[in-house]
């Protein structure tokens, strides 16, 4: 249902045209046909607002579908780690040609989902020129978000290790995360002293982080409810779970989770990609980080979605996902 509602509103055209259609076809009415024409023009406001914000839309692409599907699979699939008798594994996807000290994105999906669930962003990512690295991470429950941001930060040194072998270069590693994936990115690249890799390897320091529609303090959202953040698997009580404990009765958990609190003026580039109407986490949360990335002096940027939800970015065609795309490999130049 969900990604339903994700549809309707980033193609919110195509859906009402299609509802006009059918009312006109079963009521042959005149009245039905004048409402429905009022009601897609009104459905037009948000996509011409997406469309305006972007540089250049491929209205052709319009109807590429989501992002869950794609033309073809990852090109080779490891294990990177073993913890706690859990395989991690990471998906590889490797750009045309033969190459050397290529660019790499470790791509982290959100909530309790899995490696290379948009499979359409890999191979965006990859046709740009990056190998890109998609990985698994322990889950909850059991493990926690501490356990979930050491996972990552193994990932990301296993590529350092593995850099020569895959024609990477190490110095241009990059971190991109959506959702509670953004928020495990976030606290891997702005406090890897504090989060070390979950296995043995060397930790590395991500070139850049890029996140969609993270959370980025923790406190705040307690307050929303279940039906609010199901992004944490069902509100309060699973967030007491996950966090150890309520804001009142452990803070420091909720300090430590939240990147807003990590924020330095030496963090790793950061993009910020956010919907104006994000519904399971406010884009109050967005602006207020980049908010402190800008009293800090860190570079960053920031892109807000206009009318975009949480799932902006499994649309694959509509105008927020294409700028999301082109802000992307723009900021991470791949090219």
């Amino acid at each position: 249902l969900w990604l339903l509602g994700t549809v309707a509103a980033e193609q919110a055209l195509v859906v009402t045209v299609a509802a006009v259609a059918l009312v006109a076809l079963l009521r042959r009415r005149i009245g039905f046909v004048v409402i429905g024409v009022v009601a897609a023009v009104a459905s037009l406001v948000p996509t011409v607002a997406a469309a305006h914000a972007a540089d250049g839309v491929d209205w052709g692409a319009y109807l590429a579908g989501t992002s869950l599907t794609a033309s073809g699979g990852p090109d080779a699939t490891e294990v990177y780690a073993t913890v706690d008798g859990v395989e991690l594994r990471a998906d590889l996807w490797f750009p045309p040609g033969d190459g050397r000290d290529r660019p790499a994105v470790v791509w982290v999906h959100g909530s309790e989902g899995r490696r290379s669930e948009t499979p359409e962003w890999d191979l965006e990512l990859a046709r740009a020129g990056a190998v890109v690295i998609d990985v698994d991470y322990r889950l909850f429950p059991p493990a926690r978000w501490q356990d979930q941001t050491a996972d990552i930060a193994c990932a990301l040194g296993w590529v350092g290790a593995n850099a020569a072998r895959l024609g990477i270069d190490p110095d241009r590693t990059a971190l991109v995360g959506s959702s509670r994936g953004g928020q495990l990115v976030l606290l891997a690249g702005y406090a890897p002293r504090q989060f070390p890799p979950s296995c043995d390897v060397a930790p590395v320091r991500p070139s850049a982080v890029v996140e969609f529609a993270a959370p980025t303090d923790m406190a705040p959202l307690y307050g929303l409810g279940s039906w609010r953040y199901p992004d944490l698997g069902g509100g309060t009580e699973e967030l007491e779970r996950f966090l150890g404990g309520t804001p009142a009765t452990n803070p420091e958990a909720y300090t430590a989770a939240s990147p807003l609190m990590h924020v330095r003026r030496d963090v790793p580039p950061t993009l910020i990609i956010h919907g104006s109407r994000d519904q399971i986490v406010p884009v109050t949360q967005a602006r207020t980080l980049e908010a402190a990335l800008r009293d800090a002096g860190a570079r960053h940027r920031y892109v807000e979605l206009a009318y975009a939800n949480h799932w902006f970015d499994l649309v694959w065609g509509s105008p927020n996902t294409q700028n999301a795309r082109a802000v992307t490999v723009d900021f991470l130049r791949l090219e």
